[in-house]
């Protein structure tokens, strides 16, 4: 199961859908070295690194919610904090259990399926919510890198 982003994705906001883009690469990069076995410490960097570029992510776009007044910005937080509970569990079962093909699949699934969700429901929405109120690209907080 390769984990690509796709054009049916797409919120319509340049930096957003940048960003989402490079959460797809890096957590393919993470499942495809699960699935072979990586060391311990080449896991742990990958996940430190989707774990830190995420909430960045969270925050850049949470950052358009407040500037912009978006009235849906409750429920949209609550999404992204059951993500970093369910990641931070997932990653301590990671850690305890190691990359056994069930720890793998778990993770895996709800990478790809709560990112699929998400970005399709919730960052759509936000993408049409900013389309409709007139932001530019220039408005928007830097893109995370």
């Amino acid at each position: 199961m390769g984990i690509t982003w796709d054009a049916q994705l797409s919120v319509g906001f340049r930096e957003i859908d940048e960003q989402h883009q490079e959460i797809f690469r890096r957590v393919d990069v993470l499942v495809g070295n699960l699935r072979r076995g990586q060391s311990k410490e080449e896991l742990e960097k990958l996940l430190s690194f989707l774990g830190d570029y995420v909430q960045q992510h969270f925050g850049a776009e949470e950052g358009l919610m407040l500037m912009f007044h978006y009235p849906l910005i409750g429920p949209h937080r609550a999404q992204h904090r059951s993500f970093v509970e369910v990641f931070v569990e997932l990653r301590g079962r990671l850690d305890r259990e190691g990359a056994s093909e069930a720890v793998t699949e778990k993770l895996a699934s709800f990478l790809l399926a709560w990112l699929r969700e998400h970005i399709g429901t919730a960052d759509r929405a936000l993408g049409s919510f900013l389309a409709e109120s007139g932001v530019t690209e220039r408005l928007a907080p830097a893109a995370v890198r």
